[in-house]
């Protein structure tokens, strides 16, 4: 199979190009790294192979639409904040 065949099978299967697909896969690695708390923002990042946090900031932005403070705010209501105010569910 040719590259131009296999690029378009893969986008036809994931909707994204093969180099799409495997940034989204590094920045899910990294997040879940910092979810399971196995490691910080930074840590997590040069593991799966950015050289700067900066740098992975900028990529997850780019593809999730959401800061990691932002998505982690809003899905882990820890801290704080969490106890606080009325008691209502979100």
């Amino acid at each position: 199979m040719s590259v131009s065949s296999f690029h378009h099978h893969f986008k036809q299967l994931t909707s994204m190009m093969p180099v799409q697909y495997q940034k989204q896969l590094r920045l899910l690695e990294v997040k879940r790294l910092m979810v399971a708390e196995i490691a910080n923002v930074t840590r997590a990042a040069l593991h799966v192979g950015y050289e700067r946090a900066s740098q992975f900031s900028r990529k997850y932005v780019r593809m999730f639409r959401l800061t990691l403070r932002r998505e982690f705010s809003l899905a882990q209501p820890r801290g704080a904040g969490a106890n606080g105010g009325s008691g209502s569910a979100p």
